[in-house]
């Protein structure tokens, strides 16, 4: 059934103007010396049987994206493999199961997009990727035993726009900026990839956060503090065994005033969760979820006029408050005016001492 299907998606595929070859990994090596790889321009390649093996090289000159699948199993990418593909610009190995990258990979100075999410075994990203000065979008979610981020290729993505790490936890962050006993990247250098706007990524704890960080650029994001998973908006927060007696700096107090969809859990050193900076905080915000926080006794202070005057909340659709045995109230202060005049649904659970919602 296999074969017949790739037969067919073949013969629509070769009346594309684009020569587009979506084959099996078996004959590839013959099949890139032939006439039709040379004019190839796209391959989605299909590997399921465990003695198949890759060429030494691919030799496709024109070839533009290639993407490689693999049926549960490990396949060994020759270290030469990437070095006559040179105009390729996007690269998926999407659950690929290896540990390192082959060396070839900085013959590929055109690359835009890299897609290696799902890569569970890769340890270290390689030294070859500080040649990926066009390199647009960078996917490295799940893989989980990602540990080196060399300050030195992070800092040599200067063109890019999306950076994927959520549920890379085990990554090992520096945590001061220009520490150069330690090769590894720090958050902080973040800033200076003046072209993000898109990133999504799993910090294992907020100590990591440097207090000079900033989000100015970012128009989609998922920052997941303390390994927390799973967002509904192209603008989610989430915060999960964190101490909000730390000084997290503008950067990601302007973040959480912004954004659509906050989470809270098993946070401490806090009585009162939010406190608005100006009359436009939380205006965005669209779900709000806080649970198993047992300090806190508010939700947010409701004592700044002006942020009273513009209206709280506007958008909000969903409110969670589950196992929050000290709170009393969700206002410090006065009551607005018919507040959350936009939600849809509302969940409390194990709050004995409320006395007030709305």
């Amino acid at each position: 059934m296999h074969d017949v299907f790739y037969d067919v998606v073949r013969e629509i595929a070769s009346k594309d103007p684009h020569p587009f070859v979506v084959r099996q990994v078996v004959g590839l090596e013959e099949w890139s010396e032939t006439n039709e790889s040379k004019n190839c321009t796209f391959i989605s390649l299909h590997c399921k049987a465990v003695d198949e093996q890759l060429p030494q090289v691919l030799v496709c000159p024109e070839l533009h994206f290639f993407l490689l699948h693999i049926d549960k199993y490990s396949l060994n990418i020759p270290n030469t493999f990437f070095q006559r593909i040179k105009r390729l610009q996007v690269l998926d190995l999407s659950r690929m199961d290896f540990e390192e990258l082959p060396s070839s990979l900085n013959s590929l100075l055109n690359i835009r997009t890299l897609r290696l999410d799902g890569c569970y075994e890769i340890q270290g990203l390689p030294d070859e990727m500080v040649q990926f000065s066009n390199l647009r979008l960078l996917n490295l979610n799940n893989c989980e035993k990602l540990k080196v981020i060399p300050r030195i290729i992070l800092s040599s993505l200067s063109r890019l726009e999306c950076l994927d790490m959520i549920g890379c936890s085990n990554s090992q962050w520096a945590v001061v900026e220009g520490d150069h006993s330690n090769a590894n990247a720090c958050l902080s250098d973040l800033n200076h990839l003046s072209c993000l706007t898109t990133l999504s990524i799993t910090i294992s704890y907020a100590e990591l956060l440097p207090k000079d960080i900033l989000f100015d650029n970012l128009t989609r994001y998922a920052i997941l503090i303390g390994n927390s998973r799973g967002f509904r908006t192209n603008k989610a927060l989430k915060l999960h065994k964190v101490n909000r007696g730390l000084d997290f700096g503008d950067g990601i107090i302007k973040l959480l005033e912004r954004s659509e969809e906050l989470v809270f859990s098993e946070l401490s050193g806090t009585k009162l969760l939010l406190s608005p900076s100006n009359r436009m905080s939380f205006a965005k915000l669209k779900h709000l979820d806080v649970r198993e926080s047992y300090d806190i006794q508010h939700i947010i202070d409701s004592t700044d006029q002006q942020f009273m005057e513009q209206g709280a909340f506007p958008l909000l659709e969903s409110l969670f408050h589950w196992d929050l045995e000290k709170l009393e109230e969700v206002w410090h202060g006065p009551i607005p005016i018919g507040p959350f005049g936009n939600l849809k649904t509302l969940e409390m659970s194990s709050c004995p001492k409320l006395r007030y919602l709305l």
